[in-house]
């Protein structure tokens, strides 16, 4: 057993701030399910899951904005594209660009295009949004000059709308099209970085619904996937849930596993216990007593050197010795488990936040990080 030696250090004498711990941390995410400026209905943007029962398909990481909005994070970064639009139409067709509007005209059988070409991080998020006017225009991202890899083509747009995409290449091509006869405009176009590891999934029937107390996922195959995997030391993962009152079975809350000697996830098995995997560890060893079902809780697992650490909220920690690894190729699922590459053991748990991050937590860590969410 070990402390954790930063953890110690923050809490000496100083007020817990969950927003500067989580942004402290070299790696992990921070998904909060009832903050409604950070979860999206498609994967990419724009539509925001606000309201109950909407799907969410996109969730942004908060880890690092250290307390900020959404609007607070973008506004402090730098715009990529800084109104260097070229023009790319096919003539006769036109792309005019003048004090901050871009106006294209296109005939109906040649195309009017904007593009602007950006330098980006492969696996970073960005936010692309601007003002569309006129009949509408259409918006692509790609790594390749006229491709759209990153973001299909969507269209017609209108009014002010912000897309989210995740880089594949170091550079990233952006365009705006005019498709058919008549004139678009779009204003107050920027494409700034979003900070973070956004947790996604395209297939509606796939998707969990929004609720006010969170995230609902219904059991069957809904569930959210991560680009954040499991280091090979230091780690945790800690969520506020609510398990439904009749739930029974294994129901994975997040994490990952590929074989018997690789695994990191929290989970329910019959009877409400918790339970965890962690490298040779499993659900049929390394379990907390108790039934969890209808009362909402935070439960943790926390890993690292040989010695991992099960937590649930009001209780003492359960410890227990592991070999193995902690599937560090596996990036994490949440509403269940990355089963090597494929989700299983689906939860029916309303998941109100969950958080990652590279330290190995002790019970005092926990009960602060639990408090605060």
């Amino acid at each position: 057993m070990r402390p954790s030696i930063r953890a110690a250090a923050l809490f000496k004498g100083v007020g817990f701030s969950l927003p500067a711990f989580m942004a402290g941390q070299t790696d992990g995410f921070w998904y909060d399910f009832a903050k409604t400026d950070r979860q999206f209905q498609e994967n990419v943007g724009p539509t925001p899951a606000d309201d109950p029962n909407e799907v969410i398909g996109l969730a942004l990481d908060q880890r690092s904005w250290n307390g900020q909005t959404l609007a607070q994070v973008l506004s402090a970064q730098t715009d990529l594209i800084a109104n260097t639009w070229t023009d790319a139409s096919t003539a006769p067709a036109t792309f005019v660009f003048s004090s901050g509007v871009g106006t294209l005209t296109a005939d109906g059988a040649n195309r009017a295009r904007a593009r602007a070409t950006i330098s980006t991080v492969v696996g970073k998020t960005y936010c692309i949004s601007a003002t569309f006017g006129g009949l509408g225009c259409e918006l692509a991202v790609g790594s390749t000059l006229g491709g759209n890899q990153n973001l299909a083509p969507v269209g017609l747009l209108t009014g002010s709308l912000a897309y989210f995409f995740v880089a594949t290449a170091t550079t990233t091509y952006i365009a705006i099209t005019r498709l058919t006869a008549g004139v678009g405009t779009f204003s107050v176009a920027t494409t700034k970085l979003v900070p973070g590891s956004p947790a996604t999934q395209s297939s509606t029937s796939l998707k969990p619904k929004f609720q006010t107390t969170g995230a609902a996922f219904d059991g069957s195959d809904d569930y959210l996937s991560t680009p954040y995997a499991a280091g090979a030391s230091d780690n945790f993962i800690v969520a506020k849930v609510k398990i439904p009152l009749a739930s029974s079975g294994t129901r994975g809350i997040v994490g990952a596993a590929g074989g018997s000697t690789e695994r990191f996830y929290l989970a329910m098995i019959s009877g409400g216990i918790l339970t965890a995997g962690a490298g040779t560890q499993n659900p049929g060893t390394f379990q907390m007593p108790g039934d969890m079902r209808g009362v909402e809780t935070v439960v943790g697992l926390s890993a690292s050197g040989g010695i991992a650490r099960l937590f649930r909220q009001g209780q003492p920690s359960v410890e227990a010795a592991y070999t193995g690894g902690l599937a560090t190729t596996l990036p994490l699922f949440i509403g269940g488990i990355n089963t090597s590459g494929v989700s299983s053991s689906f939860s029916d748990a309303t998941v109100k936040a969950v958080v990652a991050g590279r330290e190995f937590i002790d019970l005092a860590t926990f009960n602060k990080i639990a408090a605060a969410l």
